[in-house]
């Protein structure tokens, strides 16, 4: 028998009996879009019936103003624009529906919450949650009291990520080589609809240093990598940019190497920046006066340019 919800006037309210689980934040951290590359934060979790009665009638909307840049369901009835809205029909007792949603992110730092709300009644989040009774059910990653966190927008320049809409993104830390900054490191997901991040510090992540010191000379920066990585066959790019200002001047590409967890020291050369069957190889060369090391891995893990 279908569950009959009952509005606003009504003397009693049924209280449906959905409910989300998983929620995930894809990723956490994500970066700023800019006037020249948009940058994508995705949220994941599960619709569930949970009663014995069915659900006749369920939407599903968000607080986002605007259009979503991307929506996935594993039950047809979604559209993006002119805002998210997904008119999923029945729920049966007992049945899931997993969804996956993305935005483009802003365009400074900062949090980037988002509430996603289960209704009966067809209304948008914005105009009917306030309005019935029983009918309505959120999921606020804000990072509230029992709520799923918030995504954070980091405008570090050591700092690269979010979610992947294709296969050919790329993240990268910041060009400006200095002193202080002395290292830029890209990631090139062969992936679609996955999260990459890089993040670049100054000293090693995973607990002791594994080999700074004695016959290995360190450079640039520690990177940590997460992304998605299957087989030999489909490998990341990965393209450390490392400032030469300060280096021994007799130090040049042949004489580099790279130490990644998992693999140790990576010295074999691929043949071409472009040669990701190698994989894992580099192929190391000099770019504007600094150095910089291609490395094609297949998996993830710390990594550093070493000589």
């Amino acid at each position: 028998m279908a569950l009959m919800l009952l509005g606003v006037g009504s003397a009693t309210a049924a209280t449906a009996p959905w409910e989300f689980l998983s929620p995930v934040n894809l990723p956490l951290t994500v970066s700023p879009s800019t006037d020249s590359k948009s940058f994508y934060a995705a949220w994941s979790f599960t619709i569930h019936n949970k009663g014995t009665s069915n659900i006749a009638q369920l939407y599903l909307t968000d607080s986002r103003a605007g259009a979503a840049a991307f929506v996935s369901a594993t039950r047809a009835g979604c559209v993006t624009s002119p805002e998210l809205y997904c008119n999923f029909g029945a729920l049966n007792a007992g049945q899931s529906i997993d969804v996956v949603v993305a935005y483009k992110t802003p365009t400074t730092a900062g949090n980037f919450p988002i509430t996603f709300q289960l209704n009966a009644n067809g209304s948008t989040f914005s105009d009917g949650r306030n309005k019935s009774r029983g009918d309505t059910l959120n999921l606020p990653f804000d990072g509230g009291t029992n709520n799923p966190p918030v995504t954070v927008v980091s405008g570090s320049p050591d700092f690269s990520g979010g979610y992947a809409l294709d296969g050919a993104s790329s993240f990268e830390t910041s060009t400006s080589l200095t002193k202080n900054n002395p290292q830029s490191t890209s990631a090139t997901t062969p992936t679609s609809n996955t999260t990459v991040m890089v993040l670049e510090t100054s000293g090693y992540t995973g607990g002791t240093d594994p080999l700074c010191g004695g016959n290995v000379t360190c450079i640039g920066q520690w990177t940590t990598l997460t992304a998605p990585a299957a087989s030999p066959t489909n490998p990341i790019k990965v393209v450390l940019t490392i400032l030469k200002k300060g280096l021994p001047g007799n130090i040049g590409p042949d004489d580099l190497s790279v130490y990644h967890d998992g693999d140790g020291i990576i010295s074999t050369h691929c043949a071409s920046a472009n040669d990701s069957a190698s994989a894992p190889c580099i192929y190391p060369t000099e770019v504007g006066g600094n150095l910089q090391i291609v490395v094609w891995l297949d998996h993830n893990g710390g990594l550093r340019g070493i000589y």
